[in-house]
């Protein structure tokens, strides 16, 4: 075994190769490889049918038998397993009209999109690389396989992965390669906006971040995407550190609500209200002990770094330690209580109560004790929220 593989994936190779059929290492973690980083989903590719393929191993999942993909359960393992494939036209930019599985590793690897993904390593170790996708890493250089117009037609997703992979690996597209990107910029309006999303998500979480962003808008594919502004301030982007910190960034200086960045580009319910949480905090001027519960640490540091606020990282992990709750699960009072104590308090006048005693405690206006709670509540609120 080579110190990169694991035990399912060369199984699956060996079993492949005894039975009479080529397979090969292929995919991203053949350029983890190349950069000397330990690869993560290791992927394989072989001259087998997806019918053969599950006919030599006891556990399998078709996950896209018409498009030759085979998972191969190994232990807690799951290997991806892809027949060799040719493919026709892209008549919608987005997907091949017509997929044909081959028994030649080169027909497939001429597919692909960039020379630094068309490799491949057999079972011996030894280097596959009709494209010189080797020295394009060593070069820190993205560049298209064959003819880039060619690939981009194809494909018009790949000219957002190229941005992507200069995010992520910090690496320089090539002249012809780029001035493809230009050309063909428009093709991105016929993708599906959950691929870009996707793409986007990887895209943040790169280090190189505004690096690819200074790339989205010098090839102009930022005029195809919805609701996209001609100038974009890019070094603000140098704060994120996880994916839904850049849709903050990307719905603030696009002016967008979190709504409408959701809108356009398919955000999940759960990620439009992050995004809502983030943009109203940047909002308070004044951060108070309730702002601190309030929000988590995460968007706290987040929101500091990008307002320049006076808080520094520490203030604000040492007053999110010593609030005298951290939720209101920690509150000794609850629903419960307030039926026992405040009958006469029905409907939403439960929720308020509950929540303005959350905050006197939070803003230390009562101890979280039961028995002073309801001394306060009785002195403060049960006029206005328990009696009609």
């Amino acid at each position: 075994m080579f110190k990169w593989e694991t035990k399912g994936s060369r199984f699956v190779i060996e079993r492949l190769f005894e039975a009479g059929y080529e397979a090969v290492y292929v995919g991203g973690a053949l350029r983890d490889i190349a950069l000397g980083l330990t690869p993560k989903d290791i992927d394989i590719a072989t001259a087998a049918t997806p019918e053969e393929i599950e006919a030599l191993f006891h556990r399998t999942i078709d996950v896209g038998k018409e498009h030759g993909t085979i998972i191969v359960l190994v232990g807690e393992e799951q290997l991806e397993v892809t027949t060799y494939r040719s493919e026709s036209t892209y008549s919608d930019h987005r997907r091949p009209d017509d997929v044909t599985f081959v028994r030649s590793l080169h027909e497939d690897l001429k597919r692909r999109d960039f020379t630094m993904n068309a490799m491949a390593i057999d079972h011996r170790g030894q280097w596959i690389d009709p494209f010189d996708g080797l020295r394009h890493i060593q070069e820190r250089t993205i560049q298209a396989v064959g003819q880039a117009d060619e690939r981009f037609e194809e494909d018009a997703l790949r000219m957002i992965r190229a941005v992507r992979f200069v995010s992520t690996l910090g690496f320089t597209v090539e002249s012809e390669t780029q001035r493809a990107m230009q050309k063909h910029a428009s093709l991105i309006s016929y993708l599906a906006m959950e691929r870009i999303k996707q793409e986007f998500d990887k895209m943040f979480r790169g280090e190189h971040l505004v690096q690819a962003l200074h790339l989205l808008y010098e090839t102009g594919l930022h005029r195809y995407l919805p609701a996209s502004q001609e100038e974009l301030p890019l070094q603000p982007f140098s704060l994120v550190q996880q994916p839904i910190e850049g849709w903050v960034l990307w719905a603030k200086y696009h002016h967008l609500t979190s709504a409408d960045v959701a809108k356009a580009y398919k955000l999940s319910k759960k990620e439009r209200e992050a995004i809502e949480r983030y943009l109203t905090l940047a909002q308070e001027r004044e951060w108070t002990l309730w702002t601190v519960y309030h929000y988590s640490l995460e968007e706290l540091l987040f929101i500091r770094r990008l307002n320049e606020r006076p808080e520094t990282e520490q203030q604000l992990r040492q007053m999110k330690a010593q609030l005298p709750i951290q939720s209101k699960r920690d509150l000794a009072f609850d629903g419960k209580d307030v039926k026992r104590y405040y009958p006469n308090c029905l409907g939403e006048n439960i929720g308020q109560l509950l929540t303005e005693i959350e905050r006197a405690v939070v803003l230390r206006k009562v101890s979280n004790d039961t028995e002073e709670i309801i001394e306060w509540v009785n002195e403060h609120v049960y006029e206005r929220l328990c009696t009609k």
